[in-house]
């Protein structure tokens, strides 16, 4: 007897759980710029989409941490070209 398929709304399950993942890698990553800018936007990206399907406590510190991490990767940026502007 085979064994019925999972339903198709099956794979968005993963989403809230991977913004707030990759939100917390930007957060811990930001030091990185450019790596901890895409994991922010990623995690803010996968936040968004999941929000609109419905409101979930994962999607939503997703959302929180990717926006934190998103800004604080700026830091990096800043003082990198803070210090390459006051070479000059």
């Amino acid at each position: 007897m085979a064994t019925p398929m999972p339903e198709a709304s099956a794979p968005a399950s993963w989403l809230p759980a991977g913004s707030l993942m990759f939100g917390i890698l930007s957060l811990l990553l930001f030091w990185l710029p450019i790596i901890g800018l895409l994991l922010g936007v990623t995690g803010i990206i996968l936040a968004s989409t999941s929000l609109r399907s419905g409101r979930n406590f994962l999607a939503t510190a997703g959302l929180v941490t990717g926006i934190i991490g998103t800004a604080i990767s700026f830091i990096p940026i800043l003082l990198g070209l803070f210090a390459l502007l006051s070479h000059r």
